[in-house]
């Protein structure tokens, strides 16, 4: 027989990153809209591939919820994320972009260059409340 070590892994602590989700109607009776804010340290280089990770699996995780509503548009807040540089960051929400419905992602002013390698230039905007706003009148668009 032999014997093997199980080494325990903690899924919870891959990333020391905080998030928060909520949702918003489009319109009346209409789609919802979700928001989701990330926030702490993103780890340089490959260190943050675990951060990376984290924050895939939270978006997606939020996109599969169906509770107050199915999230039909996406606004991902990374203001309060200090990221300098890493591997691996990207805003995947692939049922969001099969469906080619709305996904933005506010940054910081000064973050943007450094973000520039992994989200695309017109999917970043710096203004929240003009990113929710895009994002729910392209949703009171969908019919």
């Amino acid at each position: 027989m032999v014997t093997r070590e199980f080494i325990p892994v903690d899924l919870d602590r891959i990333s020391d990153i905080t998030y928060t989700c909520s949702v918003f109607r489009a319109r009346r009776r209409g789609y919802f809209g979700g928001v989701i804010s990330f926030s702490g340290d993103y780890r340089p280089g490959s260190s943050g591939s675990g951060d990376a990770a984290f924050i895939k699996w939270k978006i997606d995780e939020f996109l599969d919820i169906d509770d107050p509503g199915t999230v039909y548009g996406l606004v991902v807040d990374l203001r309060g994320l200090r990221y300098e540089w890493g591997e691996d960051l990207g805003i995947a929400a692939s049922r969001l972009r099969r469906g080619q419905l709305p996904l933005l992602t506010v940054v910081d002013p000064q973050a943007r260059a450094a973000l520039a390698h992994c989200i695309a230039d017109e999917e970043m905007r710096e203004d929240f409340d003009a990113a929710v706003d895009e994002v729910a009148q392209a949703l009171a668009r969908l019919k």
